[in-house]
């Protein structure tokens, strides 16, 4: 029967009106990734429509949809609103961010994002806190603050937040390292990285309000786009950054805090 359907189709016999709707099971057929990108093999098939213009929409058990226009390339529609398809013969995900569900979609944590809670988990965001018995008005000024090894000079750039943060550290001294707390880091180190991550948790533990609209946004990905090129050799990279925020929020979501 199937066999028959693809040969009129194929031969251009079939009449112009013609709409053929039929079930098959597709475990006796000799199915490829190609023409079913991101289909599990074990999956069987619920209908199989043919569309007056040679579209072949075929419908699987497990919900997920696959559309291949007459003469064109598979795309894949599964029920969670992701789309496959075949792209230099290997099967990716081509799922418009839009068309996502909301939690799934990549939360952008930039000055200038979309979203509010991505602006407010901005390092740059007038988040005030303290750490280690000392007062700062955001975490850009605190990260900016250890690029200077004068303490008086660190204390005039905690007060700050924003651009003029960011700004701050522009003139200190060129070094690999710095001093906090009586230790020395590496700029750029798993050591630096964790004691970033100390000063954003704190940041927001002492900021509930921003505590509980970031921990809402789970389980969604972090990003940090910025819409520019990154720093090369950037001491804390886009990806670290926004790896460092989701095991934050990890770990309040485990502690059950702010629910």
């Amino acid at each position: 029967m199937f066999s028959f359907v693809c040969l009129i189709s194929q031969i251009g016999r079939r009449p112009a009106a013609l709409k053929i709707e039929l079930p098959i099971n597709m475990e006796t057929m000799n199915r490829s990734e190609l023409d079913y990108p991101g289909i599990n093999e074990t999956d069987s098939v619920a209908r199989v429509i043919e569309k007056p213009d040679g579209t072949k929409v075929t419908i699987f058990a497990s919900g997920d949809v696959v559309v291949c226009p007459g003469g064109g390339t598979p795309r894949t529609h599964s029920p969670d609103g992701k789309i496959f398809v075949i792209k230099d013969g290997q099967v990716v995900d081509a799922t418009p961010e839009k068309a996502l569900p909301r939690h799934r979609r990549p939360l952008n944590v930039a000055s200038h994002a979309a979203e509010e809670i991505g602006r407010e988990l901005s390092n740059f965001a007038a988040r005030r806190f303290t750490l280690d018995g000392r007062s700062y008005a955001s975490i850009e000024g605190w990260y900016q603050g250890l690029k200077w090894p004068e303490a008086a000079k660190r204390a005039e750039i905690s007060k700050l937040s924003g651009s003029r943060a960011k700004n701050a550290g522009d003139g200190a001294p060129k070094s690999a390292t710095f001093v906090y707390q009586g230790l020395t880091f590496v700029f750029g180190s798993a050591e630096h990285h964790t004691l970033i991550k100390t000063a954003i948790k704190a940041s927001l533990v002492q900021n509930p309000k921003v505590k509980t609209a970031f921990m809402e946004t789970h389980p969604r990905p972090i990003v940090h786009q910025l819409g520019r090129p990154e720093r090369p050799g950037s001491s804390l990279p886009g990806t670290k950054f926004a790896r460092i925020l989701e095991e934050i929020r990890e770990e309040f979501v485990a502690e059950g805090e702010g629910f």
